[in-house]
């Protein structure tokens, strides 16, 4: 009751602007009161959390907190108790239970619409303070987790458009524009529409530019690998011809950057793993002497967790990437550089395919025949061209009267 009072106070304080001394006086100490408020709910999250979290995942406390940052990213207000709700707001969404049944209700069309306004105001220009970066972060993550479950009320509020631009600005220049990939993402898995308007809306030439940053990090870059993957899969028609043009560009130099990428991928993962292999021979051995009788997590399956986190996620999405280019392009130059680019990476690309697959939820193990005729497909260019290649520097060889051995040297 009293957060509710408060929030009225703090929604109509525009219309009170003009009021007395004593009024602004009676905001001030309502600020302060929705403050402590906030701090007993937060303190609640921690000590009883599995009693206070759904409570407050019902009612319209979340809509007071999208509120709060609405009119403090507004006014350019950003006071402690914007910045408090953001944070709650984050949290509520992480931790709520049953999140497909809950987030729904939590967070409504009005809602989400607010939150999307407040991410249009940093269209041109990034936070001032760090306060205000702190809450503009907190807005981002909690539309991440939003988004998945309003998809195509997203794409009807014109998110998608929104995201698009604001990736436009440069994701190594603006807070918002980096924030926006991860929103992206989400907005565009398995979902044919949304990636429809990101092609319409011109969003290619943003994210394939990302995709030769230099300076891009290594969690954009899974992203970007991501967010490319989504289109190859789920664009068709024109759309899918613009998103597959977009790799003949450059004398196809976007094949040559997946790769190189999948390469350096590859390493850096290996060396992961030698290093998460020899410790965990030491923490088998401390065990062992300390005599722990504590149930672990299965070996293997910790093992492969580790390297989801450390390449091995962003590996499986470029190889993905390389089979749906070399399986629904038609252009046959395309087609035969990316087996040029990928030659002595095929074995690997089957194993890391075989592991995906292995990992596949029940209602996705249809796909694991897809994938694995897509690798022997892939397999088969590769030996034809291979072949071709051979017969040609062989003949080469004969009609120049030289060896075949120099004439493939040269």
């Amino acid at each position: 009751r009293i957060y509710r009072e408060q929030g009225e106070q703090g929604e109509n304080s525009e219309e009170e602007s003009g009021a007395a001394n004593d009024a602004a006086g009676k905001m001030e100490d309502a600020q302060q009161a929705t403050t402590n408020c906030l701090q007993t709910i937060e303190n609640l999250f921690e000590i009883w959390p599995a009693k206070t979290v759904p409570e407050f995942c019902t009612g319209r406390f979340v809509e007071w907190l999208v509120t709060v940052i609405k009119e403090a990213v507004r006014g350019k207000n950003f006071t402690y108790n914007a910045l408090f709700a953001s944070e709650l707001l984050s949290l509520l969404l992480q931790q709520c239970p049953s999140p497909s049944q809950t987030v729904p209700q939590m967070v409504d069309r009005r809602s989400l619409d607010r939150l999307l306004r407040v991410t249009n105001m940093y269209r041109h220009s990034d936070p001032k303070e760090s306060s205000e970066n702190e809450l503009l972060e907190n807005v981002f993550d909690a539309l991440v987790l939003v988004v998945p479950y309003h998809q195509t009320a997203f794409g009807q509020s014109q998110g998608v458009q929104l995201m698009v631009k604001l990736l436009s600005q440069g994701a190594g220049k603006r807070l918002a524009a980096r924030l926006s990939l991860r929103v992206l993402e989400a907005a565009l898995r398995d979902h044919q529409e949304n990636c429809k308007l990101f092609v319409e809306q011109m969003g290619l030439k943003s994210i394939f530019g990302l995709l030769a940053h230099r300076k891009a990090t290594d969690a954009e870059m899974e992203t970007t690998v991501n967010i490319i993957y989504h289109l190859l899969h789920n664009t068709k028609g024109s759309e899918a011809a613009r998103v597959l043009n977009k790799f003949t560009e450059g004398s196809f130099s976007k094949i040559d950057v997946l790769a190189k990428l999948r390469e350096d991928t590859r390493r850096h993962l290996e060396r992961r793993l030698a290093a998460y292999d020899e410790e965990g021979e030491e923490r088998k051995a401390v065990a062992e002497e300390e005599d722990e009788d504590e149930i672990e997590q299965d070996p293997k399956e910790a093992r492969y967790v580790y390297a989801l986190g450390n390449g091995l996620s962003q590996l499986q999405l470029i190889d993905l990437c390389l089979l749906l280019l070399c399986h629904n392009s038609g252009n046959k130059a395309l087609t035969e550089h990316l087996c040029r680019a990928v030659q002595g990476m095929t074995g690997s690309i089957r194993e890391v395919i075989a592991q995906y697959t292995d990992e596949l939820e029940d209602s996705e193990k249809g796909r694991t025949k897809d994938l694995m005729e897509m690798v022997t497909g892939l397999e088969r260019r590769c030996e034809k061209l291979a072949k071709t290649a051979k017969a040609n520097r062989h003949d080469d060889g004969e009609d120049s009267g030289r060896p075949e051995a120099k004439r493939a040297k040269v």
